[in-house]
């Protein structure tokens, strides 16, 4: 049995008011998790470069990032500035967390 099979129109409910249709429904945007810190965004895009070269944008894989570093305006180019020497301070300050792509990729640091 699928999903489909398993309905039965007889015992279907609606999942908006009485009177309402779901084309006025006007769902609102969600805003998604807490914002990243500059010195872990910088980090980001230069261990990006690091890894995957100068051209790491073009990589559909890795869209997640360029559209996460273009919403917060760190381009790539500033990330090798200000970034600390790899002192342990520095690594607590921008990689103390690993961050989730989806479920089941992660970004190993």
């Amino acid at each position: 049995p699928n999903y489909l099979s398993d309905m039965q129109t007889k015992n279907a409910k609606s999942v908006v008011k009485k009177g309402k249709s779901i084309s006025s429904m006007e769902p609102g945007i969600v805003s998604l998790g807490n914002p990243v810190k500059p010195a872990k965004l910088k980090d980001i895009a230069r261990l990006l470069t690091k890894h995957y070269g100068d051209q790491w944008e073009n990589r559909e894989e890795l869209g997640f990032f360029k559209d996460l570093l273009n919403e917060n305006q760190i381009p790539a180019l500033q990330a090798e500035e200000n970034i600390g020497d790899g002192s342990p301070e520095d690594v607590d300050e921008c990689c103390s967390e690993r961050p989730v792509i989806e479920e089941g990729l992660e970004l190993i640091i």
